[in-house]
């Protein structure tokens, strides 16, 4: 099911701000212990368990770096213990992040015609966010790969 709002939660990986469809249900946790899937995707960080749901937890700057390569976006291992958390397609996912910002509701969402997959941005000031919308997120990460 496609999910289009006009309200977003804004979130920083790195210094870069992006932009998520606000979720029933979504929220911000901070969590330090996030178990490894032996031979999975640079795609994933690991799994992580919160309020009695095991969370798959998205490397988000990996998913960032391969799909925005002129955009240069800082890993810092001690930032990113903030994580996202949405449901999608009934199960719990995590978006590592370096923190959270606000919630924002806009009147327009513009498309980058260049782009395939997350081509959709915001405008707050004169700054362009992305959003990450989380159909583009399953499409880009192939979960069952």
């Amino acid at each position: 099911m496609a999910i289009r709002s006009n309200k977003f939660v804004l979130f920083s990986v790195g210094d870069k701000l992006w932009a998520m469809p606000l979720i029933p249900g979504m929220q911000f946790i901070s969590a330090d212990n996030i178990t490894a899937i032996p031979q999975a995707s640079k795609n994933f960080k690991g799994l992580i368990y919160n309020s009695g749901n095991i969370v798959t937890v998205l490397n988000t700057f990996m998913i960032l770096k391969n799909n925005f390569p002129g955009v240069k976006i800082k890993e810092n291992i001690k930032e990113t213990r903030q994580h996202l958390l949405f449901s999608f397609q009934n199960d719990v996912y995590s978006l590592l992040i370096s923190k959270g910002d606000q919630t924002i509701k806009v009147k327009q969402v513009f498309k980058n015609k260049t782009k395939s997959v997350f081509n959709k941005y915001i405008k707050l000031g004169k700054d362009k966010i992305y959003i990450l919308y989380p159909e583009d997120i399953w499409r880009v990460v192939k979960l069952y790969d």
